[in-house]
């Protein structure tokens, strides 16, 4: 954006967009924070302090911040078409070859025939291989991109991307690649290379680590859903489940059981053993009840006060 952030702190997403994505973006925002089944990922151009314009994909998801309903966003940003100019061997030493080095995003640049002809340092980095190493190999052998799923090898955005003749993104599928730091989730995008002329030289590919990005959303979601203390359900969550079992219940699709138990003399394990040993207590109670149901029952700690 280019600006502290002290000055984008108070201000709204939507003011950060240019016109004609305001009512997307405010609508989306709204939407998510309802509950209401929207799209998670979605593009838009985002404009900077100096007038600059940034096309990012972003993906939202609700979580609980401070005991309030809010958005987590995270944007990335969309591959460009790359130029010859900006690619070609013979400018290695040229500035633009020297800003696609400093990258802090993983760039490989594919041939015509499909083979490897460099990595960028970053690329190098989480590939754990130089790039004299991976040159004149297969994509495959070099990054090893594969379905999160199921672990089928990708191969495709490669010759999707050659085929077109247009930049291809596939964020929206979780991969997984095999490098220096083991097992990382990516997601990849493929741009084709061209002369002016519009002839195909080869592809460009970005590798996108989100493996932070994935395991802080998760860890944000578990905690907006969970008891911090049992590990069960808590209250906010376990009171949507109760609502969506009354409805299924009421549209005659399903009939459901709420059972509540006290536990007795609580209090005086608290005042005798002290409040360790009552939480330890309630942990140990979540457990004996979590592994005494079916994996579909829901188990929620229900406080008084």
């Amino acid at each position: 954006m280019g600006s502290p952030v002290e000055e984008l702190l108070g201000r709204r997403l939507a003011d950060l967009v240019p016109p004609e994505y305001t009512e997307l973006v405010a609508d989306n925002v709204r939407r998510r924070l309802l509950g209401e089944s929207t799209a998670e990922r979605y593009e838009v151009d985002l404009i900077g302090h100096q007038g600059q314009h940034s096309r990012l994909e972003l993906s939202t998801w609700p979580v609980e911040h401070e005991g309030e309903q809010a958005l987590l966003i995270v944007g990335v940003e969309v591959l460009p078409t790359q130029t010859v100019e900006a690619l070609q061997p013979t400018e290695r030493r040229s500035p633009a070859r020297l800003a696609l080095e400093a990258l802090p995003e993983a760039l490989i640049t594919i041939n015509i025939d499909g083979t490897v002809e460099h990595l960028n340092l970053a690329a190098s980095r989480l590939l754990g291989m130089d790039a004299a190493s991976a040159a004149g190999k297969p994509l495959d052998e070099v990054a090893r991109p594969v379905e999160e799923s199921d672990r089928k090898l990708l191969t495709e955005p490669v010759r999707q991307a050659l085929a077109a003749g247009a930049p291809l993104n596939m964020g929206r599928r979780a991969l997984m690649i095999r490098g220096a730091s083991g097992e990382r989730l990516i997601e990849l995008s493929a741009a084709p290379i061209r002369m002016e002329t519009g002839e195909s030289l080869g592809v460009v590919v970005l590798l996108h680590d989100v493996t932070e990005v994935r395991g802080l959303a998760r860890q944000m979601s578990y905690q907006a859903t969970h008891d911090a203390l049992t590990g069960l359900l808590n209250r906010h969550d376990f009171e949507r489940r109760l609502q969506d079992a009354i409805d299924t219940a009421r549209r005659g699709d399903s009939s459901h059981v709420l059972c509540y138990l006290d536990l007795d003399r609580f209090k005086t394990v608290n005042d005798s053993s002290g409040h360790q040993a009552g939480d330890a207590m309630l942990r140990e109670a979540a457990k004996i009840l979590r592994d005494a149901v079916r994996d579909s029952d829901t188990v929620c700690p229900y406080r008084r006060g």
